[in-house]
């Protein structure tokens, strides 16, 4: 029952499934342009940012930082906990780091393991009165140690008591001496002049204060390192690290460049960032109470800047100065974007008052609701859009063609979005060298939205309902290690050479992203032109665009081209004047309590209402019995309905053309009173016509044409519409 009275085809048009369906479909078409449109200017201005930064380095030798003793001074923070197998790798891969003024604090944080007893072995330590300033509240502090050996001077060790990542983080900047603080993630490949890239723009700005510096993060899964040396970066060969490698492009290189540019960007990648110490203390360091510290610590930072109404500024480098270890398996990429989701949220609800709030400036009129409508409602919206549009399925509600049209679009902007970040990648810094990593990328960008997509937009479902019934844990990130010796040793940092030299300015060149992105756009446009949009929206029926078809056709002379557009015109009026005609025809019979007359009907062979010439009146037929109709049930009503609309060509009866209007009207009335009682007239290109009733076959309105010039106007012609 529920599913004939949501039909397709129905007679309330303020139904609440109207409404629903109607509100469905635009709120999904507006969404799908607003992202579509977001990302594309985004691109641009991602394009521009990438641009005018390898302009501006073009003459740069960062050897002349490196020997300066005015570069800023960095404090890098490393925290541990249980990492005993690595740690002493760990901590000499970051002593190498090629920078001047920089000292590094390894914290652990309550390891279960050998860890510290380690570091004091290997690296000479001994326990030291050491002043600290507990300016950020932090669990208990067990001892400072420092070598004993003057290599190793740059090197601070405090042992405290298990806190978490963010706890540990905010002891060290406690413990931090210099102005600038940066913490290292385990399981991540640093290019040694990193950090002399990350303080450029400390030392570039004089007008703002940079408070934050971000990097470019890149999938180290499958690269090839060796002996501290980066040999060869590879496209991983799992699939779930590929597309996350895909990813990472796209929202590094043509996202955060792009805020960054626009001074909007509100997230730094835990991996690696560069703050200053002086404004993490005033805001209150690491929220431990938070799973996205990262992202929370950046957006408080900038809040604060704006509160206290200083010119501040968050650069970030679009160099990829660090590459880290992404999640192979499903379960525990299941898990990292669960809590990405969760540390989301939590940023978004406690900045809050920031939401299109004017006295934030950009970062409350823009960067904010982007954040909160595209990037943590939008897995909501998808999914619930998924489940609303099952439902109309059940029920018979969907669009079809609309929607096909509509998926073929986001797949295909989806597509083009990556084939676009490749095709920059090339042009500015070319990392994959061989063609078959590019390939492997593109094939990626071609699967990843109907696998890897919707797992991430469950993912982000589940961290929404997680953070909903107050789960906070962390989730086990095990890892299968890049950095792993050949007996399979355990994970660690590395600190390595360059893969390849810098490239100073951007050189386009042909390769197979740009090649691809060809193919992508010629496609779009080749949809565009052999999809009539007018059909698609207006009949709810795919249908080969006009222009396409006027390829095809032999060019029509400028009469043929009138009459064409007459007959159009022709055909809307006479839909609009029969209708009209046809509600008169049934208050009338009501009224007078007779039945519609009728002519002849081909295909009965009986005679209704024939026009008899004689006698000049339409004859009755006594030899017809009175029959009573039998009233059809509403179900069968919108079956009929349903069947007539479908038809594909309508034909009239048009009993004749005048330039006079009394003429038409003589003529009509004329048939209405021989039986013809829904004639009617239409005026159009100055003419004025008489036209007779719609058919849905040619066949029928064929006999019914010969009856009409056989008994009235011989002049009579059908229109086809």
């Amino acid at each position: 029952m529920l599913g004939t009275l949501l039909m397709k085809e129905y007679d309330l048009d303020t139904s609440f499934w109207d409404i629903a369906v109607d509100l469905f479909y635009n709120l999904l078409y507006i969404y799908s342009v607003s992202i579509m449109v977001s990302y594309l200017s985004l691109s641009l201005i991602s394009f521009l940012a990438v641009k005018k930064y390898l302009r501006k380095n073009f003459f740069v030798d960062y050897k002349d930082i490196l020997n300066t003793e005015f570069a800023p001074s960095v404090t890098i923070l490393a925290p541990a906990y249980n990492e005993a197998a690595t740690i002493i790798e760990n901590v000499r891969s970051i002593l190498s780091i090629h920078y001047s003024n920089f000292e590094v604090v390894v914290i652990n944080d309550g390891s279960k393991d050998e860890t510290i007893e380690l570091l004091i072995e290997e690296y000479d330590l001994v326990k030291v009165d050491f002043a600290i300033n507990h300016e950020l509240p932090t669990k208990d502090i067990y001892g400072v140690y420092k070598s004993q050996n003057e290599a190793f001077n740059q090197l601070v060790v405090v042992d405290k008591a298990n806190g978490g990542k963010s706890d540990a983080l905010n002891v060290g900047i406690n413990i931090a001496q210099y102005d600038y603080v940066t913490c290292i993630d385990v399981d991540c490949v640093l290019e040694q002049d990193a950090l002399l890239k990350l303080m450029k723009p400390f030392m570039d700005e004089n007008e703002r204060e940079v408070i934050a510096t971000g990097g470019v993060i890149r999938i180290a899964n499958s690269c090839k390192v060796e002996d501290g040396r980066l040999l060869e970066v590879r496209v991983p060969t799992n699939f779930v690290a590929r597309s996350q490698a895909l990813e990472y492009i796209r929202a590094f290189l043509l996202g955060r460049m792009a805020w960054s540019l626009m001074d909007g960007l509100i997230l730094i990648s835990g991996a690696l960032g560069v703050f200053s110490r002086k404004i993490a203390i005033e805001v209150g360091g690491y929220d431990h109470k938070t799973v996205g510290e990262d992202m929370e610590l950046v957006v408080r930072m900038r809040r604060y800047m704006i509160e206290q109404k200083r010119n501040y500024t968050v650069a970030f480098i679009p160099d990829p100065l660090c590459w880290t270890e992404c999640p192979e398996s499903w379960s525990i990429l299941g898990r990292q974007r669960n809590r990405w989701t969760r540390g989301t949220i939590e940023t978004l609800w406690k900045h809050r008052g920031m939401f299109f709030n004017p006295k934030y400036k950009l970062l409350g009129m823009l960067s904010y609701p982007y954040w909160f409508v595209f990037e943590w409602a939008a897995p909501l919206l998808e999914a619930f859009g998924l489940m609303l549009f099952f439902l109309l399925a059940l029920v018979g509600l969907v669009n079809w063609s609309f929607f096909l049209l509509m998926m073929l679009l986001i797949f295909g902007f989806t597509v083009t979005f990556s084939v676009l970040s490749l095709l920059i990648e090339e042009i500015t810094y070319h990392n994959y060298k061989r063609k078959r990593d590019l390939l492997a990328l593109l094939r990626t960008g071609l699967i990843e939205p109907f696998i890897y997509h919707p797992f991430v937009v469950y993912s982000a479902v589940m961290g929404n309902l997680d953070y909903l019934f107050g789960k906070s844990s962390w989730g086990e990130m095990t890892r299968k290690g890049f950095g792993q010796t050949a007996t399979g040793g355990p994970k660690r940092i590395r600190v390595v050479e360059k893969v390849t030299p810098v490239q100073k300015a951007p050189v386009v060149k042909a390769s197979i992203t740009g090649y691809a992105a060809a193919a992508v756009a010629t496609v779009a446009i080749f949809l565009y032109v052999i999809v009539d949009l007018d059909a698609l929206l207006t009949k709810n029926k795919l249908a080969f665009s006009p222009t396409l078809i006027e390829m095809f056709q032999p060019k029509a002379t400028p009469s043929e081209t009138l009459i064409k557009k007459e007959r159009a015109l022709l055909s809307r009026s006479l839909k609009i004047a029969l209708k009209s005609t046809k509600q008169s025809e049934k208050e009338r019979e009501l009224v007078e309590g007779g039945g519609p007359t009728k002519i002849k009907d081909p295909d009965s062979g009986t005679r209704f209402g024939e026009y008899d010439k004689s006698k000049n009146q339409p004859t009755k037929d006594s030899q017809k019995p009175e029959t009573k109709e039998v009233p059809k049930k509403k179900s069968e009503v919108k079956k009929d309905v349903v069947k007539k609309s479908s038809s594909k060509i309508d034909y009239y009866i048009i009993a004749g053309s005048y330039l006079e209007y009394e003429n038409a009207v003589q003529l009509r009335d004329g048939l209405q009173a021989q039986g013809f009682r829904r004639a009617v007239v239409v005026q159009s290109d100055n003419r004025y016509r008489v036209a007779y009733a719609v058919f849905d076959t040619e066949k029928r309105a064929k006999d019914y044409l010969f009856n009409i010039r056989l008994n009235v106007n011989g002049d009579s012609w059908l229109l086809r519409e």
